[in-house]
C-alpha cells in the first residue's frame, strides 16, 4: 500500500515527529510504501520527504497558508497516487478545506493526539470562527479518526458537536520503537525520573506537592531528576522554584534541562520511578503519555494522573499507579509503593513490549486496508 503522512518533520524531537518516524520504520517493515510531506526535512531518514509546508499551528486559521498547503498537497498526491493519505499532525488537515477531490481516490485518515485534536479549541475571537470552518469543512473529507486513547476520543467527540459520526473515530493507543532493557538496579538514593518540557499541563507542581508529602513519610535519601526544556523567565517555572524553596526541596529536586540521548538514557538506567501527573490546564492535555512506555521499557514503575489519557498508559497495580493529580497524600501513598518494591520491573517491561510500534502499525495498516476496500 502507498502511504502518504503528513506531520511537522521527522526530527524526533517532539510528540508528533517521534510518533510518525516510528510509525513510518514499522510501516515500511510491513511492506507499505511511504512518503512524508513536511516543514523541514531530516538527512538521517531515507524515505522520501517534500519539504514544502509551514510550522502546524499557523494552518489551524490561516486561509492563505492553508490554500498554498492544499495546492502542494495536490501536486504530490497527483504524482505519488497514494492509497491513504494520514495527517499525523492535526492542523494540517485544514488543508482539505481548500483541496479538490484527489483523482486516485485516496482515503484520508487523521491522527488525533492531544490539544490539538479539535483545532478551533485552540484560538479566541474571530480566528476561532475561522478555524471552526476550515476544520469542519476538511473534517467532512475524513475517512476516520485515529485518536491515541479514549480519553482524546471522549475530548474531540464532545467539542466538535456533529462533525464526526462516532463510528468514525477510533482509537489505537501509542506505540514505541523502545525494546525491553534489562538493568539491574540497587540505588542508595531512591531516584524519581520526570522528562518533558515543564509545562502546566505535564502537571510538574502537582507531581512536586507529591514529593512534598512523600518527604515527609519516607525515611531513605531520595531524588526527582527534572529533565527536560523550560524556561527560567516562565511564570510557571518560577512558581515551581518557589515552591520548592518553600518546601525546602533544594537538595531533592534537580534541573537537568534538555539533554542528549546519551545522558537520556542514562537517567532512565538511573532510575527507580517515572512520575509524571497530567492535568487539564485551559485547552491543553495530555493524549497519552509515549514516555510511560519509554519508561517501562527500562523496567521503571510509572504514577500518572487518572484524568488524563495518561490512565491508559498504565495498567494499575501492575506497571505503576494511576493518581488523582491534586492530591498529594494519594502520589505520595504510590510512591512508597514502588519504593517498597510492589511493582515488577518484568511487568513493566513486558506492557512496553505490547505496546509495541509494530503492533500499533498492524492495528493502523488493518483500519488503512479497511477504509480503502
Amino acid at each position: 500500500m502507498k502511504i502518504l503522512l503528513v506531520t511537522n518533520d521527522l526530527a524526533c524531537t517532539d510528540g508528533w515527529s517521534r510518533y510518525t518516524a516510528d510509525l513510518i520504520i514499522a510501516l515500511e517493515k510491513a511492506g507499505h510504501e511511504v512518503q512524508a510531506l513536511v516543514s523541514s526535512t531530516v538527512s538521517d531518514n531515507k524515505i522520501k520527504q517534500y519539504s514544502v509546508l509551514e510550522r502546524p499551528l499557523s494552518y489551524i486559521s490561516g486561509i492563505s497558508v492553508c490554500r498554498q498547503g492544499a495546492r502542494k498537497l495536490t501536486e504530490i498526491v497527483e504524482t505519488f497516487s497514494p492509497d491513504v493519505i494520514h495527517f499525523i499532525v492535526e492542523p494540517y488537515v485544514n488543508m482539505l478545506a481548500f483541496a479538490s477531490q484527489f483523482a486516485s481516490k485516496p482515503r484520508i485518515i487523521m491522527t488525533g493526539h492531544g490539544t490539538y485534536a479539535y483545532p478551533p479549541n485552540t484560538e479566541n475571537g474571530l480566528r476561532r470562527i475561522i478555524a471552526k470552518i476550515l476544520f469542519n469543512k476538511a473534517a467532512k473529507r475524513t475517512d476516520a479518526v485515529v485518536c491515541v486513547s479514549e480519553f482524546t476520543k471522549h475530548h474531540l467527540i464532545s467539542t466538535s458537536g456533529t462533525i464526526f459520526a462516532n463510528k468514525k473515530v477510533l482509537v489505537v493507543t501509542n506505540g514505541t520503537s523502545m525494546r525491553a532493557v534489562n538493568i539491574q538496579k540497587n540505588n542508595s538514593i531512591f531516584t524519581v525520573l520526570f522528562v518533558g518540557a515543564v509545562k502546566e499541563r505535564k502537571g510538574v507542581l502537582e507531581s512536586l506537592r507529591g514529593i512534598a508529602a512523600f518527604k515527609k513519610e519516607f525515611q531513605r535519601p531520595f531524588v526527582y531528576r527534572i529533565v527536560g526544556a523550560f524556561d527560567k523567565d516562565d511564570e510557571y517555572v518560577k512558581t515551581i522554584e518557589s515552591y520548592i524553596k518553600t518546601e525546602g526541596l533544594e537538595n531533592e529536586v534537580i534541573f537537568y534541562g534538555k539533554v542528549d540521548d546519551a545522558a537520556l538514557r542514562a537517567n532512565y538506567e538511573a532510575a527507580d520511578l517515572y512520575l509524571m501527573t497530567p492535568v487539564t490546564s485551559g485547552v491543553a492535555f495530555e493524549g497519552f503519555g509515549l514516555v510511560y512506555l519509554e519508561a517501562n521499557a527500562y523496567g521503571i514503575p510509572c504514577i500518572g494522573s487518572t484524568n488524563s489519557g495518561a490512565s491508559e498508559a498504565i495498567i494499575d497495580g501492575k506497571t505503576g499507579y494511576k493518581v488523582d493529580a491534586n492530591d498529594p497524600s494519594e502520589i505520595a501513598a504510590a510512591m512508597i509503593k514502588v519504593a517498597n518494591g510492589a511493582i515488577s520491573a518484568d511487568d513493566c517491561r513486558t506492557w512496553t513490549e505490547q505496546n509495541s510500534i509494530e503492533n500499533k502499525a498492524e492495528e493502523i495498516g488493518a483500519i488503512y486496508s479497511m477504509k480503502a476496500s
